[in-house]
């Protein structure tokens, strides 16, 4: 409890008084090194339990998503499209290449938002260069499934060593599909809240760890040039100050950014985490000037 005290106190002096900065000039590195060390946990922390929640509360959700779900896939696969395998490659008994759009309202990324004409093509007669006239998120051929690689080309995603796993002759069809969503729902059922469950504790118990080691190595980082160009103008100013302190006065006014980041949502906002940054200068600066 005590530790907590001290915690949150120089959270806020280091927050809001520059001149607790004398202070934090006289401590130990280990201090500042503990006290940036805790405050990534416990943003990290609060992120984690929130999403942990977040998903937790999706596990009553479960029935009616297999429900959707497979009536989706059901009802999006073509009555007329048969794709059978012989000799390890695909093939199809319609006209190719044959479209599949998928309807709208499934909250999927829809081909028109991603500038292409169609969803699906099957083109299992077809090569995979023809990817690019094909004008589909993605292209499924006689022995690949080629996908848009952020619209400046394409990827080839190689089925070969999937389909030798399936028996020779093996068809798909409407039928079958909706035959084989059935058997597995009574498996799905109780499995996916048990997934559900096991991510939401991941994300309270072990995210906070994991996002705390690898933001802090990258915070630390960060702030060598940081306090590079802090010590310049300290220098410029001639004050008394040494990099390693202007270093460790920059662990506690990093207290900002880090809010901005991972609290308000500076990564998705940048110009939030642009003034947050701007603020730790201005403010650091100020400190700088009151040391004699």
């Amino acid at each position: 409890m005590r530790k907590l005290k001290i915690f949150f106190k120089t959270f806020w002096r280091s927050l809001t008084e520059p001149a607790y900065y004398q202070d934090i000039i006289a401590a130990k590195f280990s201090f500042s090194l503990k006290y940036l060390a805790g405050l990534l946990f416990l943003v990290s922390f609060i992120f984690g339990v929130s999403f942990g929640l977040r998903v937790l509360k999706l596990i009553p959700q479960t029935p009616n998503f297999i429900q959707n779900a497979k009536k989706y896939i059901v009802e999006t696969y073509p009555t007329e499209l048969t794709l059978t395998l012989k000799d390890n490659k695909i093939s199809s008994n319609v006209k190719e290449p044959f479209f599949i759009d998928l309807p709208t309202g499934a909250g999927l990324p829809l081909q028109a938002d991603q500038g292409f004409k169609h969803s699906i093509a099957i083109n299992t007669r077809g090569k995979v260069e023809d990817f690019t006239k094909l004008e589909s998120m993605f292209v499924l051929t006689a022995d690949s499934v080629v996908v848009s690689d952020s619209g400046t080309g394409y990827k080839v995603m190689p089925l070969g060593e999937v389909l030798k796993k399936i028996p020779d002759g093996a068809s798909m069809t409407k039928a079958n599909i909706e035959s084989l969503l059935t058997g597995a729902q009574p498996f799905v059922a109780p499995i996916l809240p048990r997934i559900l469950i096991c991510l939401g504790l991941a994300a309270a118990i072990l995210y906070p760890f994991l996002r705390t080691g690898l933001v802090l190595v990258w915070e630390l980082a960060v702030l060598v040039p940081v306090a590079l160009i802090l010590f310049i103008f300290a220098k410029a100013l001639k004050r008394r100050l040494s990099y390693a302190k202007v270093y460790q006065m920059s662990m506690h006014g990093v207290t900002i950014p880090v809010i901005a980041t991972f609290t308000f949502g500076g990564l998705f906002y940048p110009w939030l985490l642009l003034a947050a940054w701007l603020i730790f200068f201005i403010f650091l600066i100020k400190v700088i000037l009151n040391q004699s």
